[in-house]
């Protein structure tokens, strides 16, 4: 549930229109996939030592949590994979 959250969020915050979360389920893992309807940059990690550190840790949390996560590249479709068992 963290990580969709952090990608909804994500999405409604940096993307524009509307907003899509997809899953599938295959071989233990989950597939979580996030898609808005921008043409923006692909997600990075915040570094560490940012100005601002109000906000914007989400991705790290992503990165922690997920088995693995990226970005098509190009387009805000932003997915990450994780273990269920």
């Amino acid at each position: 549930m963290v990580v969709v959250s952090e990608l909804v969020t994500n999405a409604f915050v940096h993307g524009c229109g509307r907003i899509t979360l997809n899953t599938s389920l295959a071989d233990g893992t989950l597939r979580i996939e996030v898609v808005d309807e921008g043409t923006g940059n692909a997600p990075t990690i915040r570094e560490e030592g940012a100005d601002d550190a109000s906000g914007g840790w989400g991705l790290r949390i992503v990165d922690t949590l997920a088995l693995n996560w990226g970005a098509a590249e190009g387009t805000t479709h932003v997915w990450a994979d994780m273990a269920t068992v």
